[in-house]
């Protein structure tokens, strides 16, 4: 992933976080991907570094419901009109599935273009091959905790 690209990623997880805290979640924490370095060098008294992605997380955020129920949330933030399938990851599809499954809350919050949607997982007809719009993702918008 290329520097720009994680930028983005780490501002739409921030703005993410926030707006679960404002629809009452609780103990909302990222969950860091952890890397190891692989390589170090020094060129003219600065120090790089090259590293690789050690392990996969199985989701960007997690929180809790008050009263305990356990919260999984995957982040895209993507300046487009449309959610396409393909920008989840097989394993993120997974736990958020196997998540929902097992009666946690599972959650695709999609940043693009000043709007934050928060859609409950999963969402019906989303597959392979498919996408959502922004005038469609308020279908599937989860008001917060009530």
């Amino acid at each position: 992933m290329g520097r720009r690209s994680q930028r983005a990623g780490d501002i739409g997880e921030t703005i993410a976080e926030m707006t679960l805290r404002m629809k009452g979640l609780k103990l909302v924490a990222d969950m860091p991907t952890p890397f190891k370095v692989v390589a170090r060098k020094v060129f003219r008294n600065t120090e790089w570094v090259r590293i690789i992605y050690s392990a996969k997380v199985q989701g960007d955020i997690r929180a809790v419901v008050p009263g305990g129920r356990s919260v999984l949330a995957e982040v895209k933030a993507h300046e487009n009109d449309r959610l396409i399938y393909s920008k989840l990851k097989y394993h993120q599809v997974d736990a958020l599935t196997r998540h929902h499954e097992e009666g946690g809350l599972s959650l695709l919050v999609w940043i693009t273009y000043g709007n934050v949607f928060t859609m409950l997982w999963p969402i019906p007809g989303f597959k392979p091959r498919t996408s959502i719009k922004m005038e469609d993702a308020h279908e599937w918008e989860w008001e917060g905790v009530v």
